[in-house]
């Protein structure tokens, strides 16, 4: 395992000096150890040690890379903790070759590598292409998304700093005035991990907003966003339309939301979201009878979707206390059934390579029946606790 990370380090360092010793390059890394506590199940904890490589090989053109060691400890078998706290332990989708290797495997514990970025990108004459294995985020929501088809977080995944990798070529050009147009390629093993995505963005005053257009897998999707500023608030929208195989009809996603900082302290910023998912469960029947078929499953798993249910409405703040200290909550909440999640947070930044967070999520809504069957989307979940150290260098 040692001997991997080093290799590892030692690839990237050696890369970035060779390829860009004149023009400047840097290697970083970070450690991160969270554990997730459920109440009355044994608890789910994750090591994750990260390299990353970047180099200015000249005024135009750039490489960056990222290698990533993972370890889990699962004493109960818990495979990511409840409500998606932590990512899942499976391949990544929407992409070519994993480049992900297993190291150690047990009933209790899991332990892999991979290549999670290696890409070149290059800016010339209004024109940005990137080639390679990168992030590809989409969309304008905060914790839900219509539009973000690739490697979307959970809603309840706080780690957000690190979206995984997919292999991608994307090229972006200016056009005429204020407005820009992107083509998005993605390459996998077979059409169900492929896509081809087109994007309009351009902006008219304090309102910007995109079209996308193309197929995905084997949907075709078009889509659209838009955000603004209103007075002293942001608002945004995203609306995707989806025709899939298995469906006669469309499929429609969208969000609805927006955004205000009150005068709190250093400034108290809020955002509140609806999200309408097509692809959901009305309730809780519905959403037992959808997870028995392996379709709807492999949706979930590769992004298509990222809550069970049809409609849900959320709110999440944060608030700096002082230097080292700061605060933060999050609500969620199934508008279908009304159970819901709230999960508030502290984080202690002592300096800018060390900080721990620690936060924890209170479940609310019908439990289980008697016979073990869930009675609401969330209700069912235990109060679990969320400790994450994180150290950078």
């Amino acid at each position: 395992m040692i001997r991997s990370r080093l290799v590892a380090a030692i690839l990237i360092a050696a890369g970035s000096a060779a390829a860009g010793a004149d023009q400047g390059s840097q290697l970083r890394g970070a450690v991160k150890l969270t554990g997730v506590m459920p109440e009355g199940l044994g608890g789910t904890y994750l090591e994750r040690t990260r390299f990353m490589g970047e180099t200015q090989t000249t005024d135009w053109m750039r490489l960056e890379g990222a290698w990533e060691m993972r370890t889990r400890i699962m004493p109960n078998g818990e495979a990511a903790g409840p409500l998606g706290v932590l990512p899942g332990v499976g391949l990544a989708p929407w992409r070519f070759r994993q480049f992900d290797w297993q190291i150690d495997a047990g009933k209790t514990h899991l332990t892999r590598h991979e290549v999670d970025r290696f890409l070149v990108a290059a800016h010339w004459r209004g024109v940005d292409l990137a080639v390679g294995r990168q992030a590809v985020g989409l969309g304008r929501g905060v914790l839900f998304s219509a539009v973000d088809v690739f490697s979307p977080f959970s809603p309840f995944e706080i780690d957000r700093e690190w979206r995984r990798g997919i292999d991608a070529a994307r090229w972006e050009a200016k056009l005429a005035g204020k407005m820009s147009g992107e083509v998005i390629g993605v390459l996998g093993p077979d059409g169900t991990n492929s896509a081809q995505l087109g994007r309009l963005r351009g902006f008219i005053g304090p309102v910007d907003g995109e079209l996308i257009a193309g197929s995905r897998a084997r949907d075709t999707m078009y889509a659209a966003t838009c955000s603004a500023a209103v007075g002293g608030a942001e608002v945004h929208g995203e609306y995707a339309l989806l025709d899939i195989p298995e469906s006669l009809d469309p499929i429609s996603k969208a969000v609805i939301g927006g955004s205000y900082m009150f005068g709190v302290g250093d400034g108290l910023p809020v955002w509140v979201e609806y999200h309408y998912n097509g692809f959901g469960g009305h309730d809780e029947a519905e959403i037992l009878r959808k997870a028995s078929d392996s379709g709807w499953v492999a949706r979930l798993a590769r992004g298509d979707f990222q809550i069970a249910g049809r409609n849900a409405v959320a709110a999440k703040t944060s608030i700096t206390l002082s230097e080292s200290w700061s605060a933060g909550a999050v609500w969620l909440a199934s508008a279908d059934d009304w159970s819901g999640v709230g999960a508030p947070s502290v984080t202690w930044s002592p300096s800018d390579e060390f900080s721990i967070l620690a936060s924890a999520y209170f479940p609310y809504g019908r439990a289980k029946s008697p016979a073990g069957i869930p009675r609401s989307e969330y209700g069912a979940s235990p109060v679990t606790g969320f400790v994450q150290a994180a150290y950078y260098f």
